[in-house]
């Protein structure tokens, strides 16, 4: 008879080949850093062919990007775990805008994902990955906001999305850990980019 252990490793599917990968691309990166890692690393990590990195990767730019779309879902998750501690639609859009400044800041990754991209564009391209992550992260919170009357009646949901992103980008950008003034960044965002998107009776 199996174990609970061996039920459950049964039960788990095998990491495929591009899983091996990318967990070999954390490893090298890591180590030797995101502009000196080489495929071959990768491959060597991997204990695989170069041939099969290729096959699977065209090019080292590919690899990080998918380790950026990864690490964005797992951004993406925490701040929603952040925002429903927050009652209020100003609280959680504020919460998921400092959550994702906090994070964004410390992780080499989202910063390799906005810092070579045009921001504007990124945001705004419904095909980009970037707008396509943002809008089913904000949509839950703001379709009902937008059917229910709370947000400004002239705003629609891509503009919404597209505006929250590329201020959530610039602020990344923009600040490091030291520069980090939480109480006064906070004000700013709720000021100059929550009070205006809410509708005022």
């Amino acid at each position: 008879m199996k174990t609970k252990q061996e039920k459950e490793a049964t039960a788990a599917p095998k990491a495929t080949v591009r899983d091996r990968l990318i967990a070999a691309a954390y490893s090298c990166f890591d180590r030797y850093g995101l502009q000196k890692t080489t495929m071959d690393d990768v491959a060597v990590a991997a204990g695989c062919s170069r041939q099969t990195v290729y096959n699977n990767f065209a090019t080292k730019a590919d690899i990080i990007t998918a380790i950026c779309e990864i690490e964005a879902a797992k951004l993406n998750e925490t701040v929603m775990r952040s925002v429903r501690t927050k009652r209020t639609l100003e609280g959680k859009i504020t919460e998921s805008i400092m959550a994702t400044l906090r994070l964004g800041i410390t992780n080499p990754y989202i910063r390799r994902l906005i810092e070579p991209a045009d921001i504007r564009q990124r945001a705004t391209d419904p095909s980009d990955p970037i707008h396509a992550a943002q809008r089913e992260r904000w949509a839950p919170l703001l379709v009902p906001a937008i059917e229910d009357g709370r947000i400004a009646p002239d705003l629609q949901l891509d503009e919404i999305v597209a505006w929250l992103t590329m201020a959530q980008m610039m602020l990344v950008l923009r600040f490091d850990l030291e520069q980090l003034d939480k109480s006064e960044i906070e004000r700013l965002v709720r000021r100059f980019i929550i009070v205006p998107l809410l509708h005022r009776s």
